[in-house]
């Protein structure tokens, strides 16, 4: 990681608060300025009243003024958006090398700015909520479903995910998204304030029994049992310190019950955790978030040793179900046997000495211990990345597909890899989720493509639509060229497209620098868009095939998986051996093999944009009886190396094979070598250069 002028890393901050200030954040910060980094808090005032610059001891905070307000729905994306705006001239002009984002709002502003910010920060997402657990009783069902989807895959794209405790870290594991725990732990404080004397400053008789919520008062939290117990208990004092977007009703809930204190937010709550003889932590029963909440109270009951009166829900279950930290309840019945058992001196007693014991385990300085190894590993160089590769080069050409072998498809776009098989200063774009939903996928397409690292030379698209577009889109962003390589599928049936994909189609054939294409057949289709293309066919490492002795019988073999336009209906009648993508996928090393088992490949296509099974077969010495259609007949001669079917007899076709020899088949496709793909792609790639002054050339 580069550093600062001081020899220190700048850490830049996001908060989607107004840093009053925040407890996580100021032990985060302040853990990582003692590791030697420079941190500053970008702080979201929605007030706008607070002071835009401020120190909280080392602290440096920078407050954005946007003037907003909570729980404001899908609405308040138009407010994130003019703080993004207004973030990005303060980034630049420090260039940090860690942007950390506090929850997925910043985490999104974050993405979004750092194609913009230069040097290509790394992306830091501490996880503190989840986000669509949070809103679920407060959002419309299809507010709260986006959200899920977007918590789902955006954080994919950070460069560490942080979290407040196991359990949170557990859920996220679920959604395929790694993390590193950091617990929300907190240091005994080194003079915890004398009791009887906290109580003389807050006005509160020292025989009298004190229950405190201290926390953000926000559609979650279940307050009323705790304000029910003050009404019933007239000589119990419940002081209610925190404010959030439900405080009004809360406020409005207790202000017929005078032995309830409402405080509102108080910075240094030692006095009111001194006073106190039990903390209240509560969470809806039936709200989604309980099962993983992560709260502070939690953390406070151990450093301050206060007994909790709780309910069992997240990190707190996981810390009862080995501690005596209080006591649960569920029920009215049961938060007053709860109370009454905490409002026993030596139970209580009890209790504050089982909370002390661990107060050696759960010390915030072990946490940050975690974290600034997290920190060190995660940010330190890029993650593991579907860009490659991650090291910056002078110049170099990007190639963007949607398609590319997977384990469990190996087959599937091993052409585009093929392409750059071998290239040096190529890197590849390519999906990092390839199951993903078609908007989500390509917008982290369209993301993944603006953080590539260092000067490009250009973009090179397979497929016109939608990866043409996208690619069309960021090398106008970065002034770079873009050439699309048409394969055929994305433009035979461009005419049935919707009306938005039809535009796009005929936007990126027309504004793309350079049309390639597979076929004379796909061309056709091309210059019905508007664009006369480039014909140059896609090539096959011929190293890989060579002809050998033919079986002693004959024997069929068919290539084209379930896919009905490849004919599975016509092969599954006359084909002694039937693979493919869907029927049982064969990784492409296989397909030597499996050809020189077979004497005849048969491919029975409705339509072929191209056809690199018929080459390969060629090149293995094998007769292909195929359709007489699209890009087959620029590679079948018919009668010489296979037999082009026009009439759908392909029983017949099978029986007319000659007795041919495969060394005089295999010669028939050298026309179409990996290398002679490879070199009139780069002669299109030096065109290019020549022309607009570009640094290029890569084949």
């Amino acid at each position: 990681m580069s550093e600062a002028g001081d020899g220190r890393a700048r850490v830049d901050i996001l908060l989607a608060k107004s840093y009053d200030p925040d407890p996580r954040v100021r032990r985060t910060a302040a853990a990582l300025i003692e590791a030697g980094y420079d941190v500053r808090v970008l702080a979201w005032d929605r007030s706008g009243k607070r002071p835009i610059n401020e120190l909280d001891g080392p602290i440096a905070i920078r407050r954005i003024h946007v003037r907003s307000r909570a729980s404001r729905g899908w609405t308040q994306v138009f407010f994130l958006l003019v703080v993004a705006l207004r973030l990005l001239p303060v980034i630049r002009r420090r260039r940090p090398e860690v942007l950390h984002a506090v929850n997925l709002p910043m985490l999104a502003v974050a993405l979004a700015l750092v194609p913009f910010v230069g040097g290509r920060p790394r992306v830091v997402y501490d996880a503190f909520e989840i986000h669509s657990l949070m809103g679920a009783h407060r959002y419309p069902g299809w507010l709260v479903a986006l959200i899920g989807i977007i918590e789902r895959y955006l954080p994919r794209l950070a460069d560490l995910v942080i979290t407040p405790g196991e359990d949170r870290r557990r859920y996220f594991a679920g959604l395929g998204i790694a993390s590193v725990a950091i617990p929300n732990w907190i240091a005994p404080p080194a003079m915890i304030p004398d009791r009887a004397a906290a109580r003389r400053r807050l006005g509160i008789a020292h025989d009298r029994f004190v229950v405190l919520y201290a926390g953000g008062i926000i559609g979650s939290r279940d307050l009323q049992p705790i304000i029910d117990h003050a009404a019933r208990r007239p000589d119990d004092l419940v002081l209610i310190a925190g404010r959030g977007d439900s405080e009004k009703q809360v406020t409005a809930a207790a202000a017929h019950v005078p032995n309830v204190r409402m405080l509102g937010w108080v910075a240094e709550p030692d006095d009111l955790l001194a006073a106190s003889d039990v903390l209240y932590y509560a969470l809806k029963p039936d709200h989604p978030y309980a099962a993983h909440a992560a709260p502070n109270n939690l953390y406070q009951a151990v450093a301050y040793a206060i007994p909790l009166v709780y309910r069992e829900h997240g990190e707190i279950a996981v810390a009862a179900a080995d501690h005596e930290i209080g006591r649960s309840f569920s029920d009215t019945r049961s938060l007053e046997i709860a109370l009454e058992e905490m409002r026993d001196p030596a139970r209580n007693a009890a209790v504050r000495d089982e909370l002390r014991m661990l107060q050696p385990t759960y010390q915030w300085s072990r946490a940050a211990e975690i974290l600034i190894d997290a920190y060190r590993a995660g940010t330190a160089a890029p993650r593991e990345a579907v860009v490659t590769p991650a090291q910056e080069a002078s110049t170099s050409l990007v190639v963007l597909t949607r398609i590319w072998p997977t384990p469990d498809r190996p087959s599937v776009g091993s052409f585009v890899r093929a392409r750059v098989t071998g290239l040096p200063g190529i890197r590849v774009v390519r999906p990092r989720i390839p199951r993903l939903p078609r908007l989500p996928l390509y917008l982290l397409l369209l993301v993944d493509l603006l953080r590539v690292r260092g000067p490009i030379s250009g973009i090179e698209a397979h497929m016109l639509i939608p990866t043409g577009f996208v690619g069309l889109i960021a090398a106008r962003l970065r002034r770079v060229p873009l050439v699309v390589y048409s394969h055929g599928g994305d433009v035979r049936e461009w005419r049935r497209l919707a009306a938005p994909l039809r535009l796009a189609s005929r936007l990126v054939a027309t504004r793309a620098d350079a049309i390639v294409t597979n076929s004379k057949d796909t061309a056709e289709h091309l210059r019905e868009l508007g664009r006369d293309p480039i014909v140059i066919p896609p090539g096959v490492d011929l190293r890989r095939f060579s002809p050998t002795p033919r079986p002693p019988e004959r024997r069929v073999l068919y290539l084209g998986g379930l896919n009905p336009g490849k004919g599975y209906d016509i092969a599954a009648q006359l084909a002694d051996t039937l693979v493919g993508p869907w029927l049982r996928d064969v990784d492409p090393g296989g397909v030597p093999a499996l050809m020189a088992a077979h004497d005849v490949v048969l491919m029975p296509s409705t339509a072929e944009a191209f056809g690199l099974v018929a080459v390969e077969a060629i090149a293995s010495g094998r007769w292909v009886v195929a359709s007489d259609v699209g890009g087959l007949r620029d590679i079948i001669e018919d009668g010489l190396n296979g037999f082009l079917v026009a009439d759908g007899d392909f029983a017949g076709a099978i029986a007319r094979v000659p007795d041919y020899d495969p060394e005089v088949i295999a010669r028939s496709v050298e026309r179409f070598s990996l290398e002679r793909w490879q070199s009139e792609m780069a002669a299109v790639w030096d065109g290019l250069r020549r022309s607009n002054g570009t640094n290029g050339g890569h084949g």
